[in-house]
């Protein structure tokens, strides 16, 4: 398995998928948007270059992060395959969908009844299923209305954060980003002590950090970006969505900024 890199925005370079591509690979898989820090990839232009060095390859993108809040159109992709899940959209939990171009096969990953073209054999879960092609549609409708206005509400985030903590990076700044994502990190804090002080205050938040061994350690995506593992620790994730009010972002924003505040006053002066 080949993984190509991104720069310090989270971006892949599109030529560099296709520079990775060999005579033997046989699937290309890319991220529509991330889903830590929301920058959006050229999804289009890789799958092009992956197909210039090998025509054969099968080409597939997660859209889960992107759909509903960008266009989806997995021609104008030119992908084989793209994935996508209900709750990201509100819909039920545990039902998704996977595109699959037509003339393209995959090997079967349940094999009995012959369900859903023998793809994935068992009884569907038609209600999960009805519920995700609703949630797909409404929001769809709504989609040309409630980005402007995440996107809005995620910039009175940002600004009130970073006039609050000077010093804060903005995670993916200067890359196309979904507009409903607000990602920061703060040197010298630990993730998950900023989210239990905001969990006090009643704000909603994650990290860009997993646990590994009872261990918390920064995110890959950050570490991949470049930044520094004191840096990448410090990592918040707020996402926005259609219940979200300019009340309820200026109150994020000011919990924000006070525990950022109180945890830094808590650390040890330096030598």
């Amino acid at each position: 398995m080949s993984v190509v890199p991104c720069d310090g925005h989270g971006v892949v370079d599109p030529e560099a998928v296709g520079a990775a591509v060999r005579d033997d690979t046989v699937l290309v898989s890319m991220m529509l948007a991330n889903n830590e820090v929301g920058t959006v990839q050229d999804v289009a232009a890789a799958a092009e270059a992956a197909r210039r060095r090998n025509p054969g390859v099968l080409v597939h993108t997660d859209a889960v992060q992107a759909l509903g809040r960008l266009p989806v159109d997995v021609r104008a992709l030119g992908v084989d395959m793209a994935s996508i899940t209900a709750h990201k959209v509100y819909g039920p939990k545990g039902a998704g969908a996977l595109y699959l171009r037509r003339g393209a096969i995959i090997a079967a990953q349940v094999s009995g009844g012959g369900q859903e073209r023998a793809r994935r054999s068992g009884t569907e879960n038609v209600a999960a299923i009805a519920g995700l092609a609703a949630a797909v549609s409404l929001v769809e409708d709504e989609r040309g209305r409630e980005m402007p206005r995440l996107g809005r509400l995620a910039e009175r985030l940002v600004e009130s954060v970073l006039e609050g903590v000077p010093d804060a990076v903005l995670t993916g700044r200067g890359a196309p980003r979904l507009p409903s994502f607000a990602t920061f990190a703060f040197a010298g804090i630990e993730t998950e002590m900023l989210l239990t002080l905001l969990d006090r205050h009643g704000v909603e938040a994650s990290g860009g950090s997993a646990c590994s061994s009872g261990a918390h350690m920064p995110s890959h995506v950050l570490l991949a970006m470049g930044l520094p593992p004191r840096l990448a620790s410090g990592a918040l994730r707020c996402t926005l969505g259609r219940g979200t009010t300019e009340e309820e972002v200026d109150r994020a924003a000011a919990a924000i900024v006070a525990a950022v505040a109180q945890l830094r006053s808590s650390l040890p002066a330096p030598a």
